[in-house]
């Protein structure tokens, strides 16, 4: 009994990932730029550090009754302020370069890596992953593209944001108790009127921007499918119809986005609660001032650090038996047909020679030996595989052939092209074997994509073909089937053909 091993259920795709995944492709160079980075992000306690300068000034101004000794005293702070301004600019200005520089760069390098990586991931996966709803087309472009972007924003834009922002908190709190202890114990409660807001916010955000983002997901799959059969679209009028489609999953995008914007409202409106904070800080530092004896300058700058401080906030069918109690052995050297109803499993017996899939129960062998122990790239080189539906890319006709066997001559390419009927019609395109086809051979007939993708096949050799004929005329037909078995080209482990008609298996 064969069929496709069940996929990764729920709770294998539940899992979250951590912040510290992020990083997981830093190498020394990138933890060297994140260190230089976070030392840099200390820019954020500048205000607090200013606030020293700014309490002595204060207090400078209540030294007395006017004269013109105090007048002097008050001067020369006003100096050593202007001064210790332009000092602590200079280091803001150095240490925020440094920050912005070493996290753009870190992020650039990461993210680089981990586009390859994800990309190298998908193609080793088993076809069964791309049979699944979870593997669309649409969601891996999005993922290696936007996703990508995201990653790339939060290490050089967020990530600074929120060392910079807790700097800022972590200081500003410190600042305040070190200016009034009286003050900041006081004060110390209300921060949680700033924080839970932005909390509670984030979350909520994050939820709606994961539902947003399948929605936009599910347009981008539309607006592809539609683009890549546009042909098909127009035959039977369905424009209407996709664009329906379309607009209702931007409507519920839209409303998702309303949303959005009116939680974000409402965290912003929420900061507003900060001038009450501001005033009760005032009402009890004058009382601090009056009764304890503490300076106004020293007051002043505790309540500003600490209000700061809290303002930052197949594997798709896993029932489905395919093939049950089959039995099948093919000689070396030999051509074997198999010929059947649509759906009763030939291109599934394929799919299992090449591996696509592994067998719930029973083997796979190739001269005796399970395929299962042989490396899946080797098995793999050594066939070539014609499918009903070619699938060709957006490249040169020669760059299509050479998938068959990377390091093929062009004497190679050109003699597989003529064996496949191929090369009469390529010699008349405007580059020949140059030409670019477009995306999926958009730019070529069915017939003409069918004889690239056989061509293809025959350079690597052997050959697997599934209804590989179906889209030629009928002296094309007999022109490739003369060239999968001629003497030049016989040398195969094996040939199947598979069809649903007997007309094709005149091989």
């Amino acid at each position: 009994m064969c069929s496709p091993k069940k996929g990764e259920t729920g709770a294998e795709k539940g899992r979250r990932s951590s912040l510290t995944t992020l990083f997981r492709y830093a190498d020394g160079l990138d933890v060297l730029l994140m260190l230089l980075g976070t030392f840099g992000a200390i820019g954020g306690m500048s205000t607090n550090c200013l606030l020293i300068y700014v309490s002595r000034l204060f207090n400078s101004l209540g030294f007395g009754k006017s004269s013109p000794e105090n007048h002097g005293n008050f001067m020369d702070e006003v100096v050593k302020c202007s001064l210790f301004y332009v000092y602590l600019g200079i280091a803001v200005m150095a240490v925020a370069f440094m920050e912005g520089y070493c996290w753009s760069k870190t992020s650039e390098r990461q993210v680089l890596k981990i586009r390859y990586k994800y990309l190298e991931a998908v193609l080793r996966q088993e076809v069964g992953f791309f049979d699944s709803q979870e593997a669309t087309t649409s969601e891996i472009i999005n993922s290696i593209s936007k996703d990508t972007s995201l990653i790339q924003e939060v290490l050089s834009e967020k990530v600074p944001i929120f060392l910079m922002n807790m700097s800022m908190f972590t200081t500003g709190l410190g600042f305040s108790a070190y200016f009034s202890w009286r003050l900041s114990l006081v004060a110390f409660p209300t921060v949680f009127l700033l924080i839970i807001p932005g909390l509670i916010y984030g979350k909520y955000l994050l939820h709606l921007s994961r539902k947003s983002f399948k929605e936009y997901g599910k347009a981008n799959s539309i607006v592809g499918q539609a683009l890549s059969s546009i042909r098909t679209v127009y035959s039977f009028t369905a424009e209407r119809s996709i664009i329906e489609k379309y607009s209702s999953i931007l409507d519920r995008a839209k409303h998702l986005g309303i949303k959005q914007g009116i939680a974000k409202g409402l965290a912003i409106g929420s900061t507003g609660l900060s001038f009450a904070i501001w005033a009760l800080l005032a009402w009890y530092g004058s009382r601090l001032v009056m009764y304890k004896g503490e300076s106004g300058g020293r007051i002043y700058a505790a309540g500003v650090s600490f209000v700061l401080g809290g303002l930052f906030t197949y594997p798709s069918r896993p029932d489905a038996v395919v093939l049950k109690d089959f039995n099948l052995k093919i000689e070396a050297g030999k051509t074997v047909a198999l010929v059947g109803a649509s759906g009763s499993g030939k291109s599934t017996a394929i799919a299992l020679v090449q591996r696509f899939y592994d067998a719930n129960g029973g083997t796979v062998r190739i001269d005796g030996v399970d395929i299962r122990t042989l490396q899946l790239k080797w098995l793999r080189e050594q066939m070539g595989l014609v499918s009903q539906e070619h699938a060709l890319f957006g490249t040169s006709v020669k760059e299509n052939i050479l998938f068959g066997k990377l390091d093929a001559t062009m004497d190679e390419v050109i003699a597989a092209a003529m064996a496949a009927n191929a090369h009469n019609f390529i010699r008349q395109l405007p580059d020949g074997y140059e030409t670019k086809i477009g995306e999926r051979g958009a730019l070529l007939s069915g017939g003409q994509k069918q004889r690239i993708a056989i061509a293809r096949a025959i350079l690597r050799n052997p050959v697997i073909s599934s209804s590989s004929t179906s889209a030629l005329d009928s002296e094309s037909e007999t022109l490739v089937q003369n060239a999968l078995i001629k003497p030049a080209w016989a040398e195969l482990l094996w040939s199947s053909p598979i069809s649903s008609q007997l007309s094709e298996m005149q091989m």
